[in-house]
């Protein structure tokens, strides 16, 4: 019996009209082909949306979580500014007027007022009359009035009958910075309510001076995640109102002097090109 060679060809090919018909015609080839790219993309683009959306939807919930934290911390202030104005120390010296026993009530009302104050991290306090005038009792925070002078648009809320939470301004006098460092250029705000007597008559009013840095980067420097992620608040002029996530990189790139925060010198523009690869703007940031 001869042995088997399965290298050998056989004496009997098939037809090539048969192996023609076992065949795929190039056009199905093209066809199968493309009609699975097309899926592919369509599952890539499908999975890439999702990722999108998905980011985006983490965003919004951050962003929103974020603003909530803000408001119930705004509320908190504004009811700080109402309970000291209801504190009867506060209502005595805002009636009491100029002379010695005001000088005594002074004092009783930083006994009641200054734990409350402490308590809620309040940088300074002032009080009006019903004129509007300030009172100069003892304590009296002189950085309340100054930028005050700097803004008739805030005094004219904080004494219209409302209680208020102003927007972040920057202070008429230097302020200590995150290092303790007294600096000119600092952001500020206030908190005011109205001082009633007993019969429910305005009075008064007491301003109270916030630090912002206490009240909004607290909030924003939890929502720097990873190793990018940043969170800042600004105002509608484009202003940043608090410190950022790339202050040092901002410093480096000349955009903040060194050692500071953003708060109140950075302003959201275009620069017109990438300032991280060398691009030097040659438009006036004022004018942008």
């Amino acid at each position: 019996m001869p042995d088997t060679d399965l290298n050998t060809t056989t004496d009997h090919p098939l037809p090539p009209g048969a192996i023609r018909s076992l065949r795929i015609p190039r056009a199905v080839l093209l066809g199968l082909t493309v009609a699975y790219l097309m899926i592919g993309a369509f599952f890539v683009y499908r999975l890439a949306d999702r990722s999108h959306t998905a980011v985006a939807d983490q965003l919004e919930t951050r962003v929103q979580s974020s603003r909530r934290s803000i408001e119930r911390l705004v509320d908190r202030a504004r009811l700080t500014a109402s309970t000291a104005a209801r504190l009867p120390a506060v209502v005595a010296v805002v009636t009491a007027g100029r002379n010695d026993a005001a000088i005594q009530q002074a004092a009783e009302m930083h006994r009641q007022i200054d734990p409350l104050l402490t308590v809620e991290r309040v940088a300074g306090i002032s009080l009006l009359n019903a004129s509007a005038i300030t009172i100069g009792e003892p304590g009296n925070d002189s950085v309340i009035t100054r930028t005050l002078e700097q803004h008739p648009e805030i005094v004219k809320r904080i004494i219209s009958g409302e209680n208020y939470v102003s927007p972040i301004v920057t202070a008429a006098v230097p302020l200590p910075d995150k290092n303790g460092t007294f600096e000119p250029g600092q952001p500020t705000m206030f908190a005011a309510s109205q001082v009633l007597n007993g019969s429910g008559t305005r009075v008064g009013t007491i301003i109270l001076r916030l630090r912002p840095a206490l009240l909004l980067d607290v909030v924003l420097q939890g929502q720097r995640m990873d190793q990018s992620d940043d969170a800042f608040a600004y105002r509608s002029d484009g202003v940043a109102v608090t410190s950022t996530r790339f202050d040092n990189q901002l410093q480096a790139l000349g955009l903040l002097p060194a050692g500071s925060s953003a708060a109140m010198r950075l302003r959201l523009s275009d620069p017109g090109g990438n300032l991280t690869r060398g691009f030097h703007q040659t438009t006036d940031r004022e004018r942008q």
